[in-house]
């Protein structure tokens, strides 16, 4: 026999949501993924072992439910924060800064909606192709589970996007699309700002913070995680065993940590004083056209420390600091900002 290798392997996605759910859209481009290849897997099933029924073993067993489970790790640039993000929080905005000197140039918001009944996941949903060396499959219905992005020194921004499917495969020809072109982003493009507040608007293009202090230098590592608890329904009267449909958990949930180099007491005394900031963290990567660069941008409007932990690392005193991520009134928890040549993401 021949040894297959995962290194043939490739996985391609959709920019594009599925009209129905679980009707498969034609591929954008695809990504270098580490990790584990994706298979649809049994959820519920049932097998006669306890009944009685004149045999000493069971001799039935059931799939009654399946789904498909992965997740996709690679680092991080800005089309793939984009696209993982949207299928997590579901809302995007795009806009041209200037279609005038920059043509080229789009900037897209990324952020939860913020009605209270949210927005089905199914609603969201795109589509998969993966070849794993062995076996080329079409995956339809994948959601957005959870999105982290994380970094230290001398390092790469790293993504992984843990993502649920509908449970429907099929076998799939469709050639390789091209391997999206944007460079890599890296530690050394990242910028951590502290401020009092989070100004501007989404609609208007202008966030801002106030009165921000640059605490890149001695970051050694930072950390962020988004889950929304995404939940499958398997309906009754539906004979196919597969997801009905997606839906969010009854909360999102944020990982929000930074370790860094201590200098003061200003974590500490924040902390005891429940002081609350806003976050700006630009990661910036190289130009795209004239005056933009492409981009992955998070902000936070409104956390507050809850552990500032000081310990000695090499003999320098840091701290571990974990924030919790509140709820604006207007700006909601998270916003990202990412800019690119993409025109737009779940069209």
């Amino acid at each position: 026999m021949t040894t297959k290798r995962i290194a043939d392997g490739w996985r391609a996605l959709s920019r594009t949501i599925e009209t129905p759910y679980g009707t498969a859209e034609s591929v954008s481009a695809s990504y270098p993924f580490e990790g584990e290849p994706s298979q649809v897997k049994p959820v519920d099933t049932v097998s006669n072992e306890n009944e009685n029924k004149g045999l000493r073993d069971a001799d039935s067993f059931d799939i009654l439910t399946k789904m498909l489970e992965g997740n996709h790790t690679q680092r991080a640039t800005p089309d793939l924060c984009a696209l993982a993000l949207a299928s997590v929080l579901q809302k995007v905005t795009t806009d041209q800064p200037d279609n005038v000197n920059d043509p080229n140039s789009y900037r897209h918001y990324v952020e939860r909606d913020l009605t209270a009944a949210g927005v089905e996941l199914s609603a969201s949903a795109l589509t998969m192709i993966e070849n794993d060396g062995v076996q080329q499959k079409v995956y339809a219905g994948i959601v957005g589970k959870s999105f982290q992005i994380s970094t230290s020194r001398n390092g790469f921004a790293e993504i992984v996007w843990e993502f649920l499917g509908k449970g429907t495969e099929a076998n799939d020809a469709n050639a390789k699309p091209a391997v999206n072109g944007e460079s890599y982003l890296m530690a050394g493009d990242l910028t951590i700002n502290r401020g009092s507040a989070l100004t501007g608007t989404v609609a208007g293009g202008n966030l801002a913070l106030t009165g921000g202090s640059d605490l890149s230098a001695k970051v050694r590592e930072f950390s962020y995680k988004v889950d929304n608890g995404a939940r499958p329904v398997f309906e009754i009267g539906d004979q196919t065993k597969t997801v009905s449909r997606f839906e969010q958990g009854p909360r999102f949930t944020h990982e929000l940590k930074i370790k860094f180099e201590m200098e003061d007491t200003t974590h500490h005394d924040a902390l005891l004083a429940e002081t609350e900031y806003a976050l700006h963290l630009p990661i910036l990567g190289g130009l795209i056209e004239t005056n933009f660069n492409y981009q992955c941008t998070l902000w936070f409007p409104k956390v507050q420390y809850i552990e500032a932990v000081k310990t000695v690392e090499d003999g320098i005193l840091v701290v571990d600091a974990t924030f919790m991520v509140q709820e604006h009134a207007t700006l909601g928890s998270v916003i990202a900002e990412v800019q690119n040549q993409i025109t737009s993401y779940l069209g």
